[in-house]
């Protein structure tokens, strides 16, 4: 137990020394553990150049086959940081379920309003939480709730 509390401070202090660790701690549901797990895959945000390659990067894209004439399959891509994609899972299922209102729960919601299954609405929150990570880290500003009666620009942190 003592060897776990020990690494466990010892993954706090680093988190807390990076510079990504401010915009990474504003998102709701994101604690140190996952940061670090963010961190440790990002490396440097100036290493991706598109929102895709890193999404991509993360483990959260989609993959659409085609076999035939009108069948068209879609499926989770294979490639990424497979401990990346489990960590945004856990966040997304905890921010989506908070109490207080965030992004993520508004867009978890209309998902499922739309008849996603919620496992699939899930998914599509974690690419939504990719992307706007993406944005606040490329731009070095926190994230900030934007409630839907005031929308800013699609990319705007």
């Amino acid at each position: 137990k003592e060897k776990m509390e020990a690494i466990d401070h010892t993954i706090r202090t680093l988190v807390i020394k990076h510079p990504y660790s401010s915009i990474l701690m504003s998102f709701p549901g994101l604690k140190e553990k996952s940061a670090a797990i963010i961190i440790s895959a990002v490396k440097d945000i100036n290493n991706w150049p598109t929102k895709n390659k890193f999404k991509k990067g993360l483990g959260v894209y989609g993959i659409v086959k085609e076999t035939g004439e009108k069948h068209i399959k879609f499926r989770r891509g294979f490639s990424g940081d497979r401990m990346c994609r489990q960590g945004l899972f856990m966040v997304c299922l905890t921010a989506a379920h908070l109490k207080s209102r965030n992004d993520f729960q508004d867009y978890y919601e209309r998902q499922v309003q739309k008849g996603k299954p919620r496992i699939k609405a899930l998914v599509a929150t974690m690419g939504k939480l990719a992307e706007i990570m993406y944005h606040c880290l490329k731009f070095n500003e926190p994230y900030q709730y934007q409630s839907s009666n005031h929308v800013k620009s699609k990319f705007e942190c």
